[in-house]
């Protein structure tokens, strides 16, 4: 596994440029996407789902201690660090990069004091359709509601997009909507 080094983050109002271990990243990833299957299975207030947003919270904590946040990039089917794309080929982070992107994230932030609360708080309005979410006031108002302070967002309004390629003469693939995707991001996050 590799590492990202210049990952910006604050510390105690100072700005901290360090080295997160890919191997760090994905067992997060990882965590908070099973504890998010389990919160499907399993009765709200399972000890299994409690216990699985515990470990996800965990994980963060020792991250977030680090850095004080961890920003990602969300492409259609990628996750992203900066220009890097985290490991295009691992099943998880595309299915959590779809996720996020059917609901307009194109960033997510995860920040210093995230619980496992707000983690579950958060996998109950992702795991809404798209435009159940719209129906209830959106994504920043759920977010608003559910008190997510330690989670920050970047949407993006799709309709813009499709309204653009309808004026097209021809319609993108798959592969071009993805690379489009993965640029817009990268230059989104560089300004």
């Amino acid at each position: 596994m590799g590492r990202f080094t210049a990952i910006e983050a604050t510390r105690d109002q100072e700005t901290y440029r360090g080295d997160l271990d890919v191997k760090a990243i994905s067992g997060l990833v990882h965590a908070i996407n099973m504890a998010a299957s389990k919160l499907t299975a399993y009765p709200q207030g399972h000890p299994a789902i409690i216990e699985s947003f515990g470990r996800a919270e965990s994980i963060a904590k020792t991250i977030l201690d680090t850095c004080g946040h961890l920003s990602f990039g969300v492409a259609r089917d990628a996750l992203m660090m900066g220009n890097n794309i985290l490991d295009e080929k691992n099943v998880i982070f595309r299915r959590v990069a779809r996720i996020l992107f059917e609901h307009g994230i194109i960033g997510l932030t995860l920040q210093k004091g995230l619980t496992a609360q707000e983690l579950m708080d958060f996998d109950l309005i992702i795991s809404q359709k798209r435009n159940e979410v719209q129906r209830a006031g959106g994504m920043n108002a759920l977010v608003s509601r559910a008190r997510i302070r330690h989670m920050q967002l970047r949407l993006i309004d799709y309709g813009v997009f499709q309204a653009e390629q309808d004026l097209q003469d021809t319609p993108r693939d798959d592969l071009q909507s993805a690379v489009f995707w993965e640029g817009f991001v990268k230059r989104l996050f560089d300004g």
